[in-house]
């Protein structure tokens, strides 16, 4: 398409309107870290916020351990599976260690929820190793080694 304006055909007579290739992806590259920066910054901000915010942490855990004591309540009837239970005692031991590092007040840790789920998985843990034979390390006896 030749522009009938433009005599010598060179360049077209709107060339200042169509962008570069260079151009798009520069302004792309532009958004990205923009965004990346805009991401960063808020990420931070919710950080800090919740750096010496103990309150967040004690309701975290609170409702998380709320969540596991019903759903053990609502299978009360069924026996867990080897591999639930080991997961459940990874997941509540390291729980119980993570949020007490964050500051959460022993009170909350070892509330009633807490002793509820501890000693159904102390049940769950006796009867797998009689019925399995072993655990093969996973236990929820009171340790302060870290769990390979």
């Amino acid at each position: 398409m030749s522009d009938p304006f433009n005599k010598d055909n060179s360049k077209p007579l709107m060339w200042f309107f169509k962008p570069s290739r260079n151009h798009l992806i520069s302004a792309l590259g532009r958004r990205c870290v923009f965004l990346c920066v805009c991401v960063w910054q808020h990420l931070y901000v919710c950080l800090s916020l919740l750096e010496n915010n103990v309150f967040v942490f004690q309701q975290w855990y609170t409702s998380t351990m709320n969540l596991l004591g019903t759903w053990l309540t609502d299978r009360m009837d069924l026996q867990l599976h080897v591999y639930q239970l080991k997961i459940l005692i990874r997941i509540i031991k390291k729980k119980y260690r993570d949020f007490r590092l964050q500051g959460v007040l022993d009170s909350t840790l070892n509330s009633k929820m807490y002793e509820t789920v501890r000693n159904r998985l102390i049940l769950e843990e006796a009867t797998a190793s009689v019925r399995e034979g072993g655990m093969q390390g996973i236990s929820m006896k009171d340790s302060d080694e870290e769990d390979d």
